[in-house]
């Protein structure tokens, strides 16, 4: 019985020794493993700030439907989580991202920045992310992509835009992103777009999603329509909305002659 007794003390504390160095407040979250990492789901909670009381460890984030509105300088790193792989940040009422707020994630994977209230993004905010993969900001409110917030990312594979309210990309916004195959822009508001403003996309199986878009099937877009027709994307869901002489047609039933200035 001593020796029982004595085995369940040491398993009992390696267990308090283990959660201890998890996170301070562990009955209030959830805890899995993955890739060997450690994750935290604090998802649909009343978070105004990124929680500062969790180990240097975790791995994995979910802040899902918190209230924070604004992301602030250097937020991940002055709450001691600089080894983030994955964060979710989705549904939280952002409009703000301060451009220094991600410094020091270097092992940042994949970020979740969907369904809220971004109309801007600083320009360096994926700045110095080596090994991002995934970067979901779909169902914001964003009306530009301003030059240099998609360069120099070896690794990016994956970016989604869609459903947002952008007009204008910058010529120099996608540089230096040679692994990036599955780009969406997909439901927004661009009705024209340079054909060199891709031109840094060069991976053989990239995926572009451009439909639901106001296109001005004029001769300014005649170059991006040529690069699409010419079998490298599908165009079946691409529509013309101006001007009125080609307007609801799809771009693969006009001939180039179609895309015409005045």
């Amino acid at each position: 019985m001593a020796g029982l007794a004595l085995r369940f003390s040491i398993v009992l504390s390696v267990c308090l020794l283990v959660t201890a160095d998890f996170t301070d407040d562990c009955t209030e979250c959830k805890r899995a493993s993955h890739t060997g990492g450690k994750q935290v789901d604090f998802s649909h909670r009343a978070y105004h700030d990124i929680p500062n009381n969790l180990s240097p460890a975790t791995q994995i984030l979910d802040l899902t439907a918190n209230d924070l509105k604004k992301i602030k300088r250097h937020a991940f790193r002055d709450a001691g989580l600089i080894n983030l792989k994955k964060v979710i940040l989705k549904e939280c009422k952002l409009t703000t991202i301060d451009e220094n707020a991600l410094t020091d994630l270097q092992k940042l994977i994949v970020i979740d920045l969907s369904k809220n209230e971004l109309k801007t993004l600083p320009a360096d905010l994926f700045k110095e992310k080596p090994k991002i993969k995934w970067i979901l900001l779909n169902n914001n409110q964003i009306e530009k992509l301003e030059d240099g917030l998609f360069n120099n990312l070896p690794s990016l594979y994956i970016v989604d835009l869609s459903h947002n309210r952008i007009a204008q990309i910058g010529m120099e916004t996608f540089l230096n992103v040679p692994k990036l195959e599955k780009l969406k822009l997909n439901n927004n508001k661009l009705e024209q777009l340079e054909k060199d403003k891709l031109s840094a996309l060069t991976s053989i199986h990239l995926v572009l999603d451009i439909h639901g878009n106001h296109w001005r099937c004029d001769c300014n877009l005649k170059p991006l329509v040529n690069w699409v027709i010419e079998g490298r994307f599908s165009a079946t869901r691409l529509l013309c909305s101006e001007p009125p002489l080609v307007q609801g047609k799809r771009w693969s039933e006009l001939e180039s002659s179609d895309f015409a200035c005045e």
